[in-house]
């Protein structure tokens, strides 16, 4: 999950926040938590002693994705909130990581932007116009 946050473009901070409150609702008595851009090493330590680890290299960053960091924060205060099951929260992490996005919402909004910023920031009509043919 910190994994995906961070190529959604969540930053380091929040990461770390929301791994650590995850440790804790899965009933770590302690968890250590290092996030950098490229890299993840995660430390839960339960009870019993027993101590879970890893480690991950984070090779590529993603677009920005509002919508997924949405799902993920509402999916870590769901967790934090009432006792969830492992599975179940592996599930809806992939169903969050692999949730298609509908194009047409996504091309509409890149092309009023480009129009919106054309014009916001000084553009006479024509020219929001070839901001759009071209966004």
């Amino acid at each position: 999950m910190g994994e995906s946050m961070l190529q959604c473009g969540a930053e380091i901070n929040r990461v770390e926040d929301t791994l650590s409150r995850i440790g804790k609702a899965f009933h770590a008595v302690r968890t250590d938590t290092f996030v950098i851009t490229s890299s993840i090493v995660l430390t839960f330590v339960f009870e019993d002693n027993a101590i879970l680890t890893q480690t991950r290299r984070i090779a590529q960053s993603g677009r920005t994705d509002f919508d997924k960091l949405e799902r993920f924060n509402s999916l870590s205060r769901t967790c934090c909130a009432q006792s969830l099951p492992i599975a179940d929260f592996r599930r809806s992490v992939d169903s969050i990581i692999h949730r298609k996005v509908p194009i047409l919402p996504y091309l509409i909004g890149n092309l009023a932007a480009a129009l919106g910023f054309a014009v916001f920031f000084g553009g006479t009509l024509k020219d929001g116009i070839a901001a759009l043919l071209l966004g």
